[in-house]
């Protein structure tokens, strides 16, 4: 018998272009056709589909039977609202408080509507889901370059903040080399992700090459990590004169920073400035 994807192949390209797939066909199938050209036609059309369908098929690999999604302790929200809840959830840059509301009032998420990631921040009665989502999809302890453009840009933080953990020059080395590519908001998030996990001295240079970047949240951002790991453009005199225009005060456990009122408009513009 022929070579069931060569034939297909052959056959695919005279039809595209618009030539009759008779002067193609393999010779083990000249007992199926007739003579008449249009009947030909359709039996080869017949016979490459089941080809396609059947003999060129993907066999089936190894595979693993998940466990049932867990039913969670609060009940979803009534099919009714559903569509309200997805509109307010779609509508916030940040779902956190959405759920937490719908978690204080006793309901959840419908899963087919929004469904944690295992490393989300989200509310306690969610775990089951997440620990359902960490067995059924196990994610890799390492990052590479190859594995980078396939990831997700959540997947993209998660391994990042993996490879920071345990190879922080290669999660650097990595950054370095992809971060320019990214948009705008995805380069914020793994900026983010530089100031959770493991920052220091060694992260200098790659933040202080950001003073370039298109996004003036992630040069904020940048200058701000700098910051902490005491890096700062700014001159003693300079630090001095802004403190005369904030006031610090600690309210409870929190240091509550307000600016100070300015008297003219040079003083704003000083401000600002510095």
């Amino acid at each position: 018998m022929t070579h069931l994807d060569e034939t297909y192949a052959l056959l695919r390209d005279c039809w595209i272009a618009g030539g009759p797939g008779v002067q193609v066909a393999p010779d083990a199938w000249a007992t199926l056709l007739t003579g008449d050209g249009d009947t030909d036609e359709r039996r080869l059309l017949a016979i490459a589909s089941q080809a396609f369908e059947v003999g060129l098929r993907p066999a089936l690999g190894t595979h693993t039977v998940r466990p049932v999604l867990p039913q969670l302790a609060n009940p979803v929200v009534p099919a009714r609202l559903r569509p309200v809840v997805r509109r307010v959830l779609r509508s916030e840059s940040s779902p956190a408080r959405v759920l937490d509301l719908l978690a204080r009032r006793g309901w959840t998420m419908h899963p087919l509507d929004w469904f944690p990631d295992p490393a989300a921040d989200v509310p306690a009665v969610y775990a089951p889901w997440q620990d359902w989502a960490a067995q059924a999809a196990p994610r890799p302890q390492t990052v590479d370059p190859e594995q980078w453009r396939y990831l997700s840009p959540s997947g993209r933080r998660r391994g990042l903040r993996e490879l920071r953990t345990t190879d922080p020059d290669a999660a650097r080395a990595l950054l370095a080399e992809h971060f320019g590519t990214e948009q705008a908001a995805v380069r914020l998030e793994l900026l983010q992700v530089v100031g959770l996990v493991g920052l220091d001295a060694q992260d200098v240079p790659f933040l202080q090459s950001l003073a370039t970047d298109r996004s003036g949240k992630v040069k904020t951002l940048a200058c701000q990590l700098l910051a902490r790991l005491g890096m700062t453009s700014a001159e003693p005199d300079d630090l001095a004169e802004l403190r005369t225009f904030v006031t610090a005060k600690r309210k409870g456990l929190a240091l509550v920073v307000r600016a100070t009122e300015t008297k003219t408009e040079a003083q704003a513009r000083r401000r600002d400035q510095l």
